[in-house]
């Protein structure tokens, strides 16, 4: 994950992060909060052993050292970042047509995290 200045010259922050083998997402965060969702279809090479459609979302806060929201400073700086907590649930069902699956679903997976 990348947290840097947005594009745009309206004070806003974003966060860059990559899904599995789907690119680079951008958000603009809103007072620290982000949340955003991504979809694949027909994902080959799991332990199901068919093609699976997947569902990502990750949601998340940046944590500061005063305890309050991420915010651009008055010098253009950010306020201090201690680290990022937040969720990653993944959707998982069998694609359209796939047989045999491995794997009893459709079934969701979700992961927290936090970095200091």
């Amino acid at each position: 994950m990348l947290i840097c200045g947005a594009a745009t010259d309206a004070g806003d922050v974003a966060l860059a992060y990559s899904f599995r083998g789907s690119g680079t997402h951008s958000v603009t965060l809103d007072g620290g909060v982000f949340s955003q969702s991504t979809t694949g279809t027909n994902q080959l090479g799991s332990a199901c052993v068919c093609a699976l459609d997947l569902t990502e979302t990750i949601t998340g806060t940046p944590r500061t050292i005063d305890g309050g929201p991420l915010r651009v400073e008055g010098d253009a700086g950010l306020s201090p970042i201690t680290g990022i907590s937040g969720t990653l649930s993944e959707a998982i069902s069998a694609s359209a047509g796939s047989t045999n699956c491995a794997c009893a679903l459709p079934c969701v997976a979700g992961y927290s995290f936090s970095s200091q």
